[in-house]
């Protein structure tokens, strides 16, 4: 019979190599390859779109009794923004229970100007473009009822995330509020 005699190894010898050039380079291939796959997770990019602006909500002012609303006539929103001009014209019909809509755009689609009767209220925005200082007059029938400047602050959004293209819009939304004219019998 033949004895085998098992010997400890001293604490401070080191064990035998097994480990070869390609296991040192797959792992850093794996370490590499995981690092990679992590941060594409960490940026994930939509399409979604934006348009940088200054937007602006009109509401009337609330009144005592019953719900205001613009009197009948023809109502002109004139805006100077950055020393540009625009303005856009709308009638309010003398059958309030009629449906009011009334929506312009700049022949350059930066402006635009939406009010519904119903709802009282009107939209306003200059699109693709952030001025720094907008005037707001709005008149009925020659007369102007309101008038209004902003200076407007802007804030970044990112839609499609930080890291993605397109960059940042830039959006602000200011309200205007403005009391219906007295109609005078």
């Amino acid at each position: 019979m033949t004895r085998v005699t098992l010997t400890k190894r001293p604490p401070d010898s080191l064990p035998p190599r097994r480990y070869t050039r390609a296991h040192w380079l797959a792992t850093a291939l794996l370490l590499a390859t995981s690092f990679a796959c992590a941060r594409a997770q960490s940026r994930i990019c939509t399409l979604a779109a934006c348009s940088s602006g200054f937007s602006l909500d009109i509401r009337l002012s609330p009144t005592r009794g019953p719900s205001p609303q613009l009197p009948p006539g023809h109502y002109r929103l004139d805006v100077v923004y950055d020393q540009q001009k625009t303005h856009c014209e709308f009638d309010m019909p003398e059958d309030d229970k009629a449906f009011a809509y009334s929506f312009c755009r700049q022949p350059d689609g930066d402006a635009q100007f939406e009010f519904d009767l119903h709802r009282n209220r009107g939209y306003f925005s200059i699109g693709r473009i952030t001025p720094f200082d907008v005037l707001v007059a709005i008149s009925r029938d020659g007369q102007e009822i309101a008038r209004e400047q902003f200076f407007p602050v802007y804030e970044a959004h990112y839609p499609n995330g930080p890291e993605c293209d397109p960059g940042p819009c830039m959006i602000t939304q200011a309200t205007m509020v403005i009391t219906p004219p007295r109609v005078q019998n």
